[in-house]
């Protein structure tokens, strides 16, 4: 049996607005150099998911906690 995923991640909402990871990274960071069509439908997909960054990931990544 197949276990289910239970969070979204950033590689979620990419495949589902048909978009780059980077490209939701600069949505996410409200970079200026994304289309505003595409900003908008990044935006759609993250609310419809339910997606919400982790803090913890974000610590591990940046190597520290605060």
């Amino acid at each position: 049996m197949a276990r289910k995923k239970s969070t979204v991640t950033i590689h979620d909402v990419a495949a589902a607005a048909g978009v780059s990871v980077s490209t939701v990274s600069r949505v996410l960071n409200n970079k200026e150099d994304v289309a505003a069509e595409t900003y908008d439908e990044v935006q759609r997909v993250i609310a419809e998911l339910g997606y919400a960054s982790s803090l913890a990931a974000k610590s591990m990544r940046s190597r520290t906690t605060n």
